[in-house]
């Protein structure tokens, strides 16, 4: 028998955008000292660096960003899911 706690994986969802949106923040944060790193600095060694930056680890972290979102969409798609057949075969009994 297949159980979930609506609750709790609701509770799951939350802290996935919670944790996704405080990475936004430090994304924004990251791409603004990068981009305090041009003023500051010019050159072939800064344009490497920030194409560097930019290129693997903003992108990367972009990446993780987009990671929790999915994740938060299939964990929510996922709950509806097993709400939709609680609600639909509460009254008939599965053997599984």
């Amino acid at each position: 028998m297949i159980t979930i706690d609506a609750i709790k994986m609701r509770k799951v969802v939350d802290t996935f955008i919670n944790c996704k949106e405080e990475l936004d923040i430090k994304i924004l944060n990251i791409e603004e000292i990068i981009d305090n790193i041009t003023v500051a600095w010019n050159g072939a060694d800064e344009t490497k660096l920030v194409a560097v930056l930019q290129e693997k680890y903003v992108m990367g972290l972009k990446d993780l960003s987009n990671c929790l979102e999915e994740y938060t969409k299939y964990i929510d798609a996922t709950v509806d899911a097993f709400d939709l057949l609680d609600d639909t075969f509460a009254s008939k009994k599965i053997e599984v």
